[in-house]
């Protein structure tokens, strides 16, 4: 009786130890099998890209002559005698550069003004490769885009954004640059204007809306780009008066938009460019070609 007592306990105590056993197995499967479903699943994902618009990648812009003019296309009824809509760099289109600086993007002309007073290397000279600073737009941003990595492993993620940490700023291919704040002052109306730039949630809110004729159209690495301000015009009184004879009701503060647009200068049509000579008279010629003078004066006669 005792062995066939102890027969069945040890049959018993297998039985249990063998359903240990089991139950171990089904978890350690169960675990692997959520494993590879968990890979599966972040597979199956995609690429998931967090970058943000509004962006250009700073290649386009550099190394190239831009042609550049502001445009009034929009203005209040007070600023219509002397800030009517198509006024702007009257009878000017400018010719720049861009200099990416950490925290402004500068256009620069690529000509002198006066020739000989801007030459690189001068002594006393402040001037490289650049002429006079026509416009600056502040740059909120250096970065590049690229896929997110485990910082233990590099292992690369399916997350592509905007890595601002990896390069120092000049070497980051892309920024975001604050187009609706022009930093530089200047004048470019008939009247001496004050301009007050309007804050850029605005202009933000404007390029969201993709019929909004006021909506940036940036496509630099296809040789063109425009965008839309707005500024609080203040025109001076005294001037405006005294001067051209409006009144103070016609000559007041207002907002008015201003279209600035960048066109890229095609180099081999520049290079084929031969300007004309249209002095303001010409010496008189006979029939020989020789110049004919005043008999009185002894000097060339000349004709407009």
């Amino acid at each position: 009786m005792n062995l066939l007592n102890s027969s069945i306990g040890n049959q018993a105590g297998r039985k249990v130890m063998f359903n240990k056993v089991n139950k171990f197995a089904k978890a350690v499967v169960t675990v692997a099998m959520a494993g590879l479903m968990a890979v599966g699943c972040a597979a199956d994902m995609g690429e998931v890209d967090l970058v943000q618009p509004d962006y250009i990648k700073k290649s386009d812009l550099l190394n190239k002559t831009w042609y550049y003019r502001r445009t009034v296309v929009d203005t209040s009824e007070n600023h219509q005698p002397f800030l009517s809509i198509g006024t702007g760099d009257l009878f000017t289109i400018m010719r720049i550069k861009f200099d990416i600086q950490e925290n402004v993007l500068v256009g620069y002309t690529d000509y002198e003004f006066v020739e000989g007073t801007e030459e690189a290397g001068d002594e006393g000279s402040v001037f490289t490769d650049y002429g006079n600073p026509i416009v600056a737009f502040p740059i909120t941003k250096h970065f590049d885009i690229a896929r997110q990595y485990d910082s233990s492993t590099g292992q690369p993620t399916n997350v592509i954004s905007e890595n601002s940490s990896d390069n120092e700023w000049f070497d980051r291919d892309y920024m975001r640059v604050n187009w609706s704040a022009d930093l530089m002052s200047h004048n470019f109306f008939v009247l001496d204007v004050k301009s007050y730039p309007v804050t850029g949630g605005r202009w933000l809110g404007e390029n969201q809306e993709p019929a909004n004729p006021y909506r940036a159209r940036f496509t630099p690495d296809e040789g063109y780009f425009d965008f839309t301000t707005a500024h609080t015009m203040m025109p001076d009184w005294y001037q405006c008066l005294y001067e051209y004879g409006f009144s103070w009701f016609t000559c007041g503060a207002g907002e008015s938009r201003v279209r600035h647009s960048f066109m890229q200068m095609d180099e081999q049509e520049a290079a084929a460019y031969k300007p004309l000579d249209y002095p303001d008279t010409v010496p008189v010629l006979d029939a020989n070609g020789a110049e004919v003078l005043d008999p009185e004066t002894g000097e060339v006669r000349r004709s407009k």
